[in-house]
């Protein structure tokens, strides 16, 4: 099917399986625009590097005529990567861009791997999330919180008996376009749902208790409306949760480009036709 028709452009969202193959016998008239699936960052210490350089492997191609920025964390990300400024293409085209319509609770969600896929840096272990859980069916009842906790698909079986034993906060499989819709903030450690809240105009709280993994560096001097905010010290997420709630506009532009994906299609795939 590959050989058989030409393709002026072709698009891949990882480097693995039939895209690999895609990516090495390509002719040399063929484009190529890599839109990795996975949220990419820079990193900031020997540890670190070697997690998000084992990602970017699986999600980013070396050899593509163009690779799809869709914030500027993964631009910055490019950038240090000897990515040419004109290969790197921006806006969102994948990630959510939910409208939000309300206001009405803490979503929580973070990616959780089985054992035989985990990561054992940039991935909540299931005794980390676990405690979150704990710790946040606490406050919800002492503080009248609501929180919802969008399961990972590898743990959306295990739903019924999290309700059992968290009964104070609420589990869901909904998609994540439905919930962003009524979240006020979202809650989480390294996962795409930090691009997708960012995306949909939804700010996020970077929570890492056990000072483990940070996704993104918050530099002091971006000020209270930055919508990513990196908390390590469970006891001021209540703070830090009520002044996202006071603040009434985020600057979003910051950390985001702008325009939605509909827009972003015509301006960056059209053209490459």
């Amino acid at each position: 099917f590959f050989y058989k028709n030409k393709f002026d452009l072709i698009i891949i969202n990882s480097v693995r399986g039939i895209s690999r193959l895609i990516d090495e016998n390509r002719g040399t008239k063929q484009k190529l625009l890599n839109i990795p699936h996975g949220t990419v960052s820079e990193n900031y210490n020997k540890y670190d590097k070697i997690y998000k350089n084992n990602i970017a492997k699986s999600v980013v191609s070396q050899k593509a005529d163009y690779v799809m920025a869709q914030s500027q964390i993964s631009k910055k990300f490019f950038l240090s990567q000897n990515y040419k400024k004109k290969q790197i293409l921006l806006g969102n085209l994948i990630f959510s861009e939910a409208k939000q319509t309300d206001k009405d609770f803490i979503l929580y969600a973070v990616t959780t791997k089985q054992f035989f896929n985990m990561h054992f840096l940039g991935v909540d272990m299931f005794y980390e999330f676990y405690e979150n859980l704990k710790f946040l069916n606490k406050i919800s009842k002492l503080y009248n919180l609501k929180v919802v906790v969008k399961l990972h698909p590898s743990e959306s079986y295990n739903l019924p008996d999290l309700s059992k034993i968290f009964k104070n906060i609420n589990f869901s499989n909904l998609s994540l376009d439905k919930l962003l819709k009524k979240s006020s903030v979202t809650l989480s450690f390294s996962s795409t749902v930090i691009e997708d809240s960012l995306n949909s105009r939804v700010p996020v709280i970077l929570f890492d208790r056990w000072n483990r993994y940070k996704h993104f560096e918050v530099s002091k001097y971006r000020g209270k409306k930055f919508p990513i905010f990196y908390i390590n010290n469970k006891n001021k997420l209540l703070n830090c949760t009520n002044q996202i709630m006071k603040t009434s506009k985020f600057e979003f532009e910051d950390i985001i480009f702008l325009k939605n994906f509909k827009k972003n299609i015509k301006q960056n795939i059209s053209n490459l036709i």
